[in-house]
Order: C-alpha cells, then structure tokens, then sequence
C-alpha cells in the first residue's frame, strides 16, 4: 500500500514537473461529447441521474466531476465542482480538486485557483495537503518565498510517512528546478532517511516515464508494470498459434 501511495504522488507530481500524460484508450464520440475511456458515457450518464434524483447527492457531483477532469472536459469539471460546493462550502477536498481544475484550463486561472486553496487553508489550518497545494501554486506563479514556507509548512504538519516524504520531494523538487542543487539533495537525503527505498522508487519512475505504456495498450497495462502489458497478453499470440497448430 505504501508503494503504491509513493507511485500515485509521483503522478501528481509529475503533473507539476513534467507534465506527464496518461495513457489514451480509444475514443468514443456520441455527438459533441467525446469520451476517451469506454465505460466513462455509462458512468457520466448514472451520475448525472443520480443527481436528477437528488440534487443534494454531493457524492455524486464529485464523482462526476472527476470523470470530467479524466477526460479533459475541465470547464465542465469546474462547473460541476463549484456546485457540490454550494451543497457544502466547507468541504476542503473539493476545495482542493477545483483549484486543480482551475489550473487545468487552457488559460489557467491561477488567481482563483489561489483564492479556493486560502480559503481551504482558512478552514483546515493545519492540513498538510492543502500547504503542498499551496506550494506547487506558489511555484506556478513565481513566488519562489512563499513555495518554500508552503513547503516547509506541509512538512511540518504532515502525520504520516507518505505525506512527510511527498511534501519532502516537493520541496526538493523545486529546489532541483530553481538550480538549488545542495538544498535538492539535502531534502533527498532526508527522505532516505524516513524511506531507504526511495532511490529504487526513483528509477522505476523515470522508467516509467521514459518507456510510457504504448497509448494503442489502454486499460490492459494497468494491470502490468506500467511498462509492458500483463503476462496473459504477452502470452496471447502464442497460446493463439498452439491453437491454430491444433486444428
């Protein structure tokens, strides 16, 4: 479970850093709308009855919305997001999801991206993710002095060993690509310290990110190593040839 905490926040991470894209099932278009995952038109489709249903169904706004941002349609993501937050206005992880959409648009709006996670730091104070958010914000926007106290803050305040190494790498991060490369390696050496496995981690990430599955793979590479497809379709050509042998 750890790891697999590790490997989803380098995939947040690399949204900042790299801008790292996902792999693209086959499209699927019914009229103006165009889906990219199969199951995501039945998805949107329930949700959205869900929600006739029952307009108070927060659940269910937010789920839709994350389907949205899964298929790019950020605008209607934000759309969505904003209203689950007239159902609870207090809800900091949504807070936290729109002022990632926000940033999503092709013309970011930073400004109101800023404004959803101070108001998010107002409720929730002391939550380390909203200070990491604040951090990778304040970078986008070249204050440089307010991503490190952000930084910083999410390390102070971080209770578990997931959240004390990510905050660790975002700060290493930037200082890594602001050419801080003795700050960068003293943050690194402090999160081999808390998880002496970072170093392999590491390279199975820029693996990763040099060998992308291949876009035609779809959901199929989930399932493997992220690299190549899972045994059973590597398999496939030749358990079809045995059959063919057979006849």
């Amino acid at each position: 479970m750890l790891m697999r905490n590790f490997f989803i926040y380098f995939i947040i991470l690399g949204s900042f850093i790299f801008h790292l894209s996902g792999c693209a099932a086959k499209q699927v278009s019914r009229g103006r709308v165009i889906y990219k995952d199969l199951l995501s038109e039945k998805k949107v489709s329930r949700l959205k009855e869900n929600i006739r249903l029952n307009t108070d169904d927060k659940s269910s706004y937010i789920e839709l919305a994350k389907i949205y941002l899964k298929e790019d349609m950020v605008d209607r993501a934000i759309e969505t997001l904003t209203q689950a937050l007239g159902l609870d206005r207090g809800d900091v992880p949504t807070m936290l999801l729109l002022s990632l959409a926000l940033q999503r648009k092709d013309k970011p709006d930073l400004k109101k991206a800023l404004e959803c996670l101070e108001q998010a730091r107002e409720i929730e104070p002391e939550n380390s993710d909203v200070f990491l958010n604040l951090g990778h914000l304040y970078a986008k926007r070249g204050q440089d002095q307010e991503a490190v106290v952000a930084f910083q803050k999410a390390i102070g305040l971080s209770g578990d060993q997931v959240g004390l190494v990510s905050a660790r790498l975002a700060l290493m991060a930037f200082y890594k690509k602001t050419g801080q490369k003795e700050k960068a390696d003293e943050q690194y050496a402090q999160v081999k310290k808390i998880y002496p496995g970072i170093d392999d981690m590491m390279k199975q990430f820029e693996i990763r990110e040099l060998t992308p599955a291949p876009q035609y793979g779809g959901d199929a590479f989930i399932e493997g190593d992220g690299i190549h497809p899972p045994m059973k379709e590597r398999m496939r050509p030749q358990q079809e040839q045995i059959k063919e042998m057979d006849k």
